[in-house]
C-alpha cells in the first residue's frame, strides 16, 4: 500500500453477505456480482469482494496505467535531482511543458530529446 491513506470503497447493506450464506447461495451471488461487487464477511468483517470479470480488468486496467505514470513521474524527478549536484535546478517552462506531457502519453522520450535538441541549436 502507498504512503497515501487509501479511501475505502463504498457500499451498501445489500452488498454484505455472510461467509456462511455466500457458501450455501454461490449462484446467486455470482449474479449480483456482475451487476455490483458483492462483499463476504465473516464475524461482520469484509474478507472477501466478488466482482465482475469484466469489471476486474478495468479496474486491473487502470491500476496499469497509473503505476506506469507513477513511473514515468519518478523517473523525471530521479533525473532532475542528479542536474541538481551543482545547485538549485529550475526546469524551463518548455521542459516542464513537455515532461507534463510526456507523462500523460501526448509526447514520447524520444520527441522531448529531438525538440531539445532543436531549442538548444536555435540559442547557440
Amino acid at each position: 500500500m502507498s504512503d497515501l491513506q487509501m479511501e475505502k470503497p463504498l457500499f451498501t447493506a445489500d452488498q454484505l453477505i455472510s461467509a456462511s450464506v455466500a457458501a450455501k447461495s454461490f449462484g446467486s451471488l455470482r449474479k449480483k456480482s456482475k451487476k455490483v461487487p458483492q462483499f463476504i464477511t465473516e464475524n461482520g468483517v469484509v474478507g472477501e469482494v466478488l466482482l465482475d470479470y469484466k469489471y476486474y480488468e478495468e479496474l486491473y486496467g487502470r491500476l496499469r496505467k497509473l503505476e506506469e505514470l507513477e513511473e514515468k513521474r519518478k523517473s523525471w524527478e530521479y533525473a532532475l535531482e542528479l542536474n541538481q549536484i551543482d545547485g538549485a535546478y529550475e526546469p524551463s517552462p518548455l521542459l516542464s511543458d513537455m515532461m507534463e506531457k510526456e507523462i500523460h502519453g501526448d509526447l514520447s522520450s524520444d520527441e522531448i530529446v529531438e525538440k531539445l535538441k532543436q531549442a538548444y541549436k536555435q540559442t547557440e
